[in-house]
């Protein structure tokens, strides 16, 4: 059962994903520790990609009670004490988690705890991360995203090299997460919207960037209604105010035409009618080789992908896509499994204008 709970959860269907694991958990009383940590762990994942995350860290503190020393399991309740905005905790597991493996073989923990030692005091956060620069050389690009943090780098310069290889759409989310972070005054609102268009929603980097813009749309808010209306037009209502900044989101993807639903639920549209098909972005590759090894990964999802060449800052690359789908919702499943699959986080890419 919890292995179906997986297969729902890598479809999206988050809702019912977490039902079955729940399930599996009440039926599943007599499992070994470890077998029944890893479920409250993926339950835990599946409640954090809605938002749940009280529910969530309940989850992965069962997990974690369960086994201990496991650093997945430290590491996932200590991003979730940073969704929850609980920073000082969230540092107190981020140090215990580096205490307790001090050789993860991943950079993530150390940069995550400067992130949430920027949120309590900047200054000695880069202070700290000073110290700690040297420590990320065997990962140059996690390295080079710091360094931008401390303005020894700059994002457009990274947004050149994510497409050298790698994750290419993971590393432009990056790279605008932590541009949006670094980001000051009134260039901060667009540096999360350009962050959001970017990042996919339901991973760490994305949750971070919608509570952010949900958090900048209250503050606007807050400060249009503290403003005193102007004496010199008296015959404006006093509840009158200035349009809400459309910075959630949902409002980005939300505006498709009328015309793209009527296309894809009449299957008799006259011969004239635009073809309406969603791809999912895979990513962008120098190399022929390395572009077909991961057009084989994508083919072993059992998904449909296509390739066409683009010209990149000169550069011939070879942009690899998955689809044609017929409906969004078919591409955003077709994105959850890829993600699943460790092949991309790539985003849906909605039909071209006609």
């Amino acid at each position: 059962m919890a292995i179906g709970a997986q297969e729902w959860a890598a479809r999206g269907e988050l809702a019912r994903a977490i039902k079955m694991f729940a399930r599996a958990l009440k039926l599943g009383a007599d499992l070994p520790q470890a077998q029944r940590a890893a479920i409250y762990n993926n339950q835990a994942m599946a409640l954090k990609k809605l938002g749940r995350f009280d529910a969530a860290l309940g989850a992965i503190t069962h997990a974690v009670a369960l086994a201990p020393a496991h650093p997945r399991y430290l590491y996932n309740r200590a991003l979730l004490l940073v969704h929850l905005q609980q920073y000082e905790q969230a540092r107190n597991a981020l140090d215990a988690l580096l205490q307790k493996h001090p050789n993860l073989g991943s950079p993530y923990p150390l940069m995550w705890r400067y992130e949430v030692t920027d949120k309590l005091d900047p200054e000695q956060a880069r202070i700290w991360l000073r110290e700690r620069l040297d420590s990320l050389t065997r990962y140059p690009w996690q390295q080079a995203l710091m360094q931008l943090r401390l303005d020894l780098q700059h994002g457009e310069p990274l947004l050149t090299r994510a497409l050298a290889g790698g994750d290419v759409a993971m590393r432009r989310c990056e790279v605008y997460f932590h541009m949006a972070q670094h980001a000051k005054g009134d260039q901060r609102a667009d540096a999360l919207r350009l962050a959001a268009d970017h990042c996919d929603a339901q991973i760490d980097e994305g949750l971070m960037i919608q509570a952010q813009l949900r958090a900048l749309a209250v503050q606007s808010e807050s400060n249009a209604a503290a403003t005193p209306e102007a004496d010199a037009a008296p015959q404006t209502p006093a509840t009158e105010r200035a349009p809400e900044p459309a910075v959630t989101p949902t409002t980005v993807a939300a505006t498709a035409p009328q015309e793209e639903s009527g296309d894809v639920a009449t299957p008799h549209a006259e011969p004239m009618s635009p073809v309406i098909e969603f791809f999912v972005e895979v990513g962008f590759y120098e190399q022929t080789e390395s572009a077909n090894e991961v057009r084989h990964q994508v083919e072993s999802l059992d998904l449909p992908v296509q390739s066409h060449t683009a010209d990149i800052h000169n550069t011939a690359m070879i942009h690899l896509l998955a689809g044609p789908f017929a409906t969004r919702d078919q591409a955003e499943q077709a994105q959850a499994a890829l993600r699943i699959g460790g092949v991309a986080i790539g985003r849906v890419l909605p039909p071209a204008a006609p």
